[in-house]
């Protein structure tokens, strides 16, 4: 149990979200809205943040070596439209939202609606 732990990880840890941020390419067009990403993952208890993952990159645990690459990107849209991943390119692409509750209000609702689903 342990070697599985440590090959395939456990959770979002805190250190996990400081590492996901500290590799992630934001575009200057969502800076606002990547620091209110951060600031909702941080708030987060580690399953939502699993759930933020697997939307995003399309696993739900950060494993052995780590999250080695992450980008944030304007998507066309206005506060009603849901954020969209590629999780192959491990990219968030998400409208210039008004405000922090307006983005974690529909990154969940992303997030809820893809878990159902191995693609959104």
């Amino acid at each position: 149990a342990e070697l599985v732990r440590i090959w395939a990880g456990s959770g979002v840890s805190d250190a996990d979200v400081r590492r996901w941020k500290e590799v992630a390419t934001v575009s200057h067009e969502v800076q606002t809205q990547a620091g209110w990403l951060w600031e909702i993952l941080e708030e987060s208890d580690e399953a939502y943040r699993a759930k933020v993952l697997k939307f995003t990159t399309g696993v739900h645990r950060i494993g052995y070596v780590g999250i080695q690459s992450f980008e944030v990107q304007p998507a066309d849209g206005q506060d009603e439209s849901l954020p969209r991943a590629m999780t192959c390119a491990n990219m968030l692409q998400m409208p210039r939202y008004s405000s922090k509750d307006c983005l974690a209000k529909q990154l969940r609702k992303a997030t809820e609606l893809c878990d159902g689903f191995q693609i959104l």
